[in-house]
C-alpha cells in the first residue's frame, strides 16, 4: 500500500537520514565489482568490435537491463517521498540528488522508534520488464570488523563450536551456525533470555555487558556474508505500483511477520542467473563478503560460454580472414542454434527451469552453456511420481511443488 503523509513527517525522515553517517557512503562502494575475476571470461565489451550488430541488438534487450547499478536512468519505481506499509511496518523512500535511499525497520524490529530504524542506500536493480527489485547495502558494512567479538566467541563458544581461524579460506566463523538468518534481537533473546537454550544462557550470563554487546555484533555480522540484501517491495512496471515481494508471485499464503526479516542476499543464488560469472569471497580481515561479476545483467557469455580465448584468437586479422574463408579450426564458443534441440533448450533452462542440483555435484559451478544440464540437476516436474531425490527435496522445501507450479 502506498500512502502520502504531511510535509512535516517527510522533513523528520530526512533529518534522521542526514544524521546517519552511512549516507556519505558512495553507492559504488557496494556494487558487485565488474572487474574480470576469471581470466576465461572476456566480458560483453570484448565482443563488440567483431559483433557490432549483435551487440547493438543485445543492448536494447531486457536481458541486458536485467541487473544494473542504481541510477536515475535504471530505477523505474516511484521514489520521491513515498511511504510503504506492511503488517504495520513503514518504509520511507526518498532521494538525495541521484542517490536512492530507504528508511526502514532494522532487522528484528518493527521500526516503531528512531532507534529501531535504519537508512540504507539502494545500490542495484534487478528486472526491467514486468517488475523491478532493489538491493540495499546491509547495515553492518558501516562498521569496522569486530575482532573483540571474535575474541569473546573464541573464549566462550569454541568448546562446542570449534573455530579454526587460520589456514582455511572459509573459516568456521562463517559456518558454525546452520541457520544464517538470525537477527541481533533474536540472538539476544536466544542467548540471554530464553530459558530453554541451556548452556547458551549459562555462558552468556557469565559475560560482561561489553562482551555480550561485542559477541552479539560479531554473530550478527558473520552470519550474513552478503553486502547486498533485497528490499522487500517490488515495483510492478506495467501497473505502476508497489507490491510486497511476498505477494509478487503466486504462492501459498505466508504467516505475517511480526518484525523485519533479513531478506535474500545477492550472492545466495541470485547472481547465478541475473548476472554473468558471479563470484563470492569472504574476507576474515574485514568480516565482510565481496561479490564479483563478469557482467551485470544477462550478457553474451551466459549463452555462448566463456569467451576470453575466442576474443583473443580473433583479434588476429589472419584468424578472422581464415574463419571468413572457412579454414579456421573448431572454436570453443557456443552457438545455441547449432546445438541439438535438447542442449539448445538447456542453455535457456539453466535459468528458466525449476531445478534441483544432484547430490555430490557442484552446480552451477560445474555447468557451462552447451553441457548436458540433466547430468548435474534434476528437472522439477509436477507429477504423481515421487523419486527419492524429490522426496528428500520436499523434506527441505515442503512447498517446492506448490510454489513452483500453479
Amino acid at each position: 500500500m502506498v500512502l502520502r503523509r504531511s510535509e512535516k513527517r517527510l522533513v523528520a525522515v530526512l533529518i534522521i537520514a542526514a544524521c546517519d553517517p552511512a549516507r556519505v557512503d558512495p553507492v559504488e562502494k557496494h556494487t558487485p565489482t565488474t572487474e574480470t575475476h576469471d581470466e576465461t571470461f572476456g566480458t560483453s565489451g570484448s565482443c563488440r568490435s567483431c559483433h557490432p550488430d549483435a551487440y547493438s541488438t543485445w543492448s536494447t534487450t531486457y536481458h541486458r537491463t536485467m541487473t544494473q547499478r542504481a541510477s536515475p536512468e535504471s530505477v523505474l519505481g516511484e521514489w520521491d517521498h513515498v511511504l510503504l506499509e506492511r503488517d504495520g511496518r513503514e518504509y520511507h523512500l526518498y532521494r538525495e540528488s541521484d542517490a536512492f535511499w530507504v528508511d526502514m525497520p532494522k532487522h528484528g524490529t518493527r521500526g516503531d522508534t528512531a532507534r529501531d530504524r535504519m537508512q540504507r542506500p539502494i545500490v542495484m536493480t534487478t528486472g526491467s520488464h514486468h517488475m523491478q527489485l532493489y538491493w540495499y547495502a546491509v547495515p553492518w558494512l558501516d562498521k569496522e570488523a569486530n575482532f573483540a567479538g571474535r575474541d569473546v566467541f573464541e573464549a566462550a563458544c569454541t568448546v562446542c563450536h570449534f573455530s579454526p581461524w587460520e589456514g582455511v579460506e572459509e573459516p568456521m566463523e562463517r559456518t558454525f551456525l546452520e541457520n544464517r538468518q538470525r537477527t541481533e534481537p533474536w540472538l539476544r533473546s536466544y542467548l540471554g533470555e530464553d530459558p530453554e537454550t541451556g548452556p547458551h544462557q549459562k555462558v552468556f550470563a557469565g559475560l560482561r555487558p561489553s562482551e555480550k554487546a561485542d559477541l552479539l555484533e560479531f554473530l550478527t555480522r558473520i552470519q550474513h556474508g552478503d553486502r547486498l540484501a533485497q528490499f522487500p517491495f517490488a515495483w510492478f512496471i506495467r501497473q505502476q505500483r508497489w507490491v510486497h515481494e511476498e505477494d509478487s508471485f503466486l504462492a501459498p499464503p505466508q504467516e505475517p511477520l511480526e518484525v523485519e526479516d533479513i531478506t535474500e542476499g545477492w550472492s545466495e543464488g541470485c547472481d547465478r542467473c541475473h548476472a554473468v560469472g558471479g563470484a563470492y569471497t569472504w574476507d576474515p580481515s574485514t568480516q565482510t563478503g565481496a561479490a564479483g561479476v563478469t557482467d551485470l545483467g544477462i550478457a553474451c557469455e551466459a549463452c555462448h560460454g566463456r569467451g576470453a580465448a575466442h576474443a583473443t584468437r580473433y583479434r588476429d586479422p589472419f584468424s578472422r580472414y581464415a574463419a571468413h574463408l572457412g579454414f579456421a579450426s573448431p572454436d570453443d564458443i557456443i552457438v545455441p542454434d547449432d546445438l541439438p534441440a535438447d542442449r539448445s533448450a538447456q542453455v535457456c533452462g539453466q535459468c528458466h527451469a525449476e531445478l534441483v542440483p544432484k547430490a555430490g555435484g557442484d552446480y552451477p559451478l560445474n555447468f557451462e552453456a552447451g553441457d548436458d544440464l540433466s547430468s548435474v540437476v534434476h528437472f522439477l516436474r509436477y507429477t504423481s511420481d515421487r523419486p527419492e531425490w524429490l522426496v528428500a527435496h520436499l523434506e527441505d522445501e515442503p512447498d517446492a511443488l506448490e510454489s513452483g507450479f500453479w
